[in-house]
């Protein structure tokens, strides 16, 4: 049997001298080997967290990224899904910036409007530039992109961008109804 490299044996009976001691193992870490442990792991925070917070606008634009995409998408399945129009209303003067998913029948020629699930928000450091619909761009005001059940769409984008400059654009094809996240503008 191996023995493991930390643990030190010591036999009571090599100690007294004695054979009716019992033999017992004493293992662990000792208190210096602890400390340099954690030494070394404060160390690699202090290093790591500066450079993770300077990255931390960039995953937040990404991340918005995603959501946005995803609520499109979500919006566009449930079109097809439900026979119903379905469409994404984003609200550009509120603070913070918000969007909503709302259902209807304007392909059956209804025009009402019941919001399914009431504010998606845009996270800090992070802000919609502009929006695009079939009505043009708007920096202000409100912005909808509308997913029909034969799968096609209103054309139109979402451009965010976060405290750094750096930039997303979330498009929607009118044809296909196609949903990508583009790098930049």
């Amino acid at each position: 049997m191996r023995e493991h490299p930390w643990s030190q044996k010591k036999c009571a009976r090599d100690i007294v001298g004695s054979s009716h001691y019992s033999t017992t193992i004493v293992t662990g870490f000792s208190l210096i080997e602890l400390l340099i442990v954690v030494g070394i792991i404060s160390v690699i925070g202090a290093v790591g967290t500066p450079a993770l917070l300077s990255q931390l606008p960039d995953y937040r634009l990404n991340g918005a990224a995603r959501t946005v995409s995803s609520t499109l998408q979500f919006a566009k399945m449930s079109a097809a899904s439900a026979g119903k129009e379905y469409r994404v209303e984003f609200l550009l003067d509120t603070s913070p910036q918000r969007y909503q998913l709302q259902k209807g029948n304007a392909f059956r020629g209804s025009d009402s409007w019941s919001t399914i699930h009431t504010a998606y928000f845009i996270p800090p450091q992070v802000w919609i530039d502009h929006a695009t619909d079939y009505r043009g761009t708007h920096h202000t005001g409100t912005s909808i992109i509308a997913f029909n059940p034969t799968g096609t769409a209103s054309s139109g984008g979402v451009y965010l961008e976060n405290n750094k400059g750096k930039l997303r654009a979330v498009i929607v094809s009118s044809s296909t109804g196609r949903v990508r996240i583009a790098p930049e503008w």
